[in-house]
C-alpha cells in the first residue's frame, strides 16, 4: 500500500454509522491505515486525544503499543471499555 499511498491521494473508507457515544468517532480503518504506512511492529503510537479509543485499538490491531491522553472522564472510561473489549478478543499464539 505505501507505493500506491503516495499516487492515490484520497482513500475511500466507510463513516461510522453508530455516533451515539462519541460525537467525533471516526472508523479504525483510518489510523490502522496510518500506523501501517508510518509505524513498524512494537513501535509506539501516540493519541492525545483518545475519544472512544480508535487510535489505541489500530494499534494493538498492528501490534504497536499506544498511550492515550483524554481529559474528560467520559471518554477514558469509554475508552477502557473498548480497547478492552478489543484486547479481550485477541487470540494468542
Amino acid at each position: 500500500e505505501w507505493r500506491e499511498w503516495g499516487s492515490r491521494g484520497v482513500w475511500t473508507i466507510a463513516s461510522v454509522r453508530a455516533n451515539n457515544d462519541h460525537e467525533a468517532k471516526f472508523p479504525v480503518e483510518l489510523p490502522e491505515r496510518v500506523i501501517k504506512l508510518l509505524t513498524d511492529p512494537e513501535d509506539i503510537v501516540l493519541d492525545c486525544f483518545m475519544g472512544s479509543g480508535s487510535t489505541a485499538i489500530a494499534a494493538i490491531r498492528q501490534n504497536r503499543r499506544y498511550i492515550g491522553i483524554e481529559l474528560d472522564p467520559k471518554y477514558v472510561n469509554l475508552s477502557r471499555k473498548n480497547i478492552d473489549r478489543e484486547a479481550s478478543s485477541l487470540t494468542l499464539c
